[in-house]
């Protein structure tokens, strides 16, 4: 199994309500982006790392979080696009040729451990397409946006809330996001992309403490969840 993260990272982070861009945000004293690089270098299998960052941050990524970082995998930073969805593809376009799987996790979910990484591979082996989710807990209602009256409440017991890392062979995500790019569709996922091909998309099993910092209360969870020993 030859593996290359994709760590999309070019995200400004508005509602964060911050002067930096998200992936610089500090976490214990180390930028969020840090936190993934870790975790992904200590996983044998990942054998290439790629960062899509906003344009014109290509050096800053370079000098204030993967050299600080020491990573003993080999990282490509490219320059992300105004989507997510646009990233993810301009880093598909780095990927090395030896790569066979290609896994996709946001630069702000810094919480992510080894064993969530290794076990969405493993599943990726078997399915092919996987992603990391974990059952909602609140009761989730549907309504009309217009009038912000409730209309239906989905049964919760079929509800996940979906995570990352999001991993697929390297043919079935290239083959996704070409048909996207040629449909002009935005999808919310990587995982959204593949199920329009039509290919089921597995469930792993995730973790709640694997929160995506999104609003300043995350990072404050986040600092909880870790003095905690999350990781």
């Amino acid at each position: 199994m030859n593996v290359t993260a994709i760590v999309p990272a070019a995200g400004t982070g508005r509602r964060m309500e911050h002067h930096s861009k998200k992936p610089y945000l500090l976490l214990q004293g180390k930028p969020l982006l840090a936190w993934v690089l870790a975790v992904l270098d200590a996983v044998p299998a990942v054998t290439q790392i790629v960062i899509p960052v906003h344009p014109g941050d290509e050096q800053r990524c370079q000098q204030e979080v993967v050299e600080p970082a020491g990573l003993q995998t080999p990282v490509a930073i490219v320059t992300g696009g105004a989507q997510r969805q646009d990233s993810v593809r301009n880093g598909l376009a780095a990927v090395t040729a030896k790569c066979d799987i290609v896994l996709v996790h946001d630069a702000a979910r810094p919480l992510v451990t080894r064993a969530l990484i290794e076990a969405s591979l493993a599943a990726t082996q078997v399915y092919h397409a996987t992603t990391v989710a974990v059952p909602v807990k609140d009761t989730i209602a549907m309504i009309n946006p217009e009038q912000r009256i409730i209309e239906q409440f989905p049964d919760r017991a079929r509800l996940y809330s979906v995570q990352t890392p999001q991993t697929f062979t390297r043919d079935l995500l290239q083959q996704a996001h070409h048909m996207a790019c040629a449909e002009g569709y935005i999808g919310t996922d990587d995982a959204s992309l593949v199920a329009r091909l039509g290919v089921p998309v597995a469930i792993v099993p995730g973790i709640y403490t694997n929160i995506k910092i999104t609003t300043p209360e995350d990072l404050l969870i986040a600092e909880a969840l870790l003095q905690q020993g999350a990781l």
